[in-house]
C-alpha cells in the first residue's frame, strides 16, 4: 500500500494557517497534558502500538492484520487491545465474533 503525502504540506502556509496556529498551540498543549497524566502499567510482554490519535485512512488496520499474520508464522499467539471507537458499550469486553456486531462493539 503506497501513500503520498498531500501536496499541500509543501506550500507555504496562507493566512488560514497563522490564524489557526494559536488553536493548533492549545490543542498541543492540552493534548500533552492529557497523554502525560494517563495511566500507565507495567505488563510481562511485548507491546507493540499500531497508530496514534489519527483518524481513518491511514492503514493501522492494514498494519496489525500484518504484524499478527507474522507473529503466527513465528508460533506467537497475538493479541490485541482496541478501543472500540463508536461502540456502545461501557466497559471493556472480550470480542466474540460470533456474538457481537461491528457496530455494537466498534
Amino acid at each position: 500500500m503506497a501513500s503520498e503525502a498531500p501536496p499541500f504540506w509543501w506550500e507555504e502556509p496562507d493566512w488560514r494557517a497563522l490564524a489557526l496556529a494559536p488553536l493548533s498551540a492549545i490543542y498541543a498543549l492540552v493534548a500533552g497534558r492529557r497523554m502525560r497524566s494517563a495511566a500507565r502499567e507495567k505488563v510481562e510482554a511485548p507491546v507493540l502500538c499500531v497508530g496514534n490519535f489519527t483518524v481513518g485512512g491511514t492503514g493501522k488496520t492494514p498494519v496489525a492484520i500484518a504484524l499478527a499474520r507474522q507473529a503466527r508464522r513465528m508460533q506467537l499467539n497475538p493479541g490485541f487491545l482496541s478501543r472500540g471507537h463508536g461502540g456502545s458499550f461501557a466497559q471493556p469486553r472480550v470480542v466474540d465474533p460470533h456474538h457481537d456486531a461491528a457496530k455494537h462493539v466498534g
